[in-house]
């Protein structure tokens, strides 16, 4: 049995009685099978700590002159690993399509949730476009999604196929990495962040569609190096 097999079997065995130890969540960081396993630690926070530029009390903590914690969603949250470098005064809301990723990002923000600054479901951005879609879903500050590459890249687990529900044919058609991209959007205040985490050739791809989306302004982007297999892509809502 392989790591991967064995954290499946520990979090079906043990997914009533769970507690959030450092052992547990260390050995739950071995599951190889979220698409955020390879995200390196140093992009994450360089990506937080230009985020907390616009968003301070993120950081810093909630204020008589600033009373309201700013929200955040991470549509594809994976193991948790942005979501475990983020500020602790954020207030998260993480989508997960799959059951086992879900369990480890929930895990590595037991403490968060505690604090009843987390919240997770098991499903898909898409599920907000089955209907004719009205724009009165909640809104967030920051909103970060992290596509996949393609249908090859889910796992036989997920039980949503992502935006092939989407009533917009458009949409529906669209590869996944813009699809997140674009959709992400609509959950979004005005003057929010989008954080689009993009691998290789993915960026060029997402760069050239929302440069021609009107909702939507570039901002920055982070990467560790030229050679670096990951970027993340910023725009702010306008």
């Amino acid at each position: 049995m392989n790591i991967n097999d064995q954290i499946r079997k520990f979090i079906l065995t043990n997914s009533k009685d769970f507690v959030a130890t450092s052992t547990n969540i260390q050995f739950l960081h071995n599951y190889t099978g979220c698409n955020d396993y390879k995200l390196p630690n140093r992009l994450i926070k360089k990506t937080w700590d230009y985020i907390n530029d616009f968003f301070p009390t993120a950081k810093r903590g909630i204020t008589s002159n600033n009373p309201n914690y700013i929200k955040c969603l991470h549509t594809n949250s994976g193991a948790g690993k942005f979501l475990q470098l983020a500020p602790k005064h954020l207030d998260i809301t993480a989508f997960n399509t799959d059951k086992y990723c879900c369990f480890i990002s929930d895990a590595v923000c037991d403490d968060r949730a505690t604090k009843n600054l987390y919240v997770s479901y098991v499903r898909d951005l898409a599920d907000y476009f089955v209907a004719d879609f009205k724009g009165d879903n909640k809104k967030y500050n920051i909103v970060i999604t992290q596509p996949f590459g393609s249908k090859r890249d889910k796992v036989t687990e997920d039980e949503i196929n992502y935006n092939e529900i989407d009533y917009n044919e458009e949409f529906s058609k669209m590869p996944p990495v813009t699809y997140y991209s674009k959709r992400a959007v609509e959950f979004l205040y005005d003057e929010g962040l989008l954080c689009v985490v993009v691998g290789g050739s993915n960026g060029i791809l997402v760069k050239r569609e929302l440069r021609e989306d009107a909702r939507v302004e570039f901002v920055h982007e982070i990467a560790l190096n030229k050679e670096s297999d990951y970027q993340v892509l910023i725009y702010k809502k306008i």
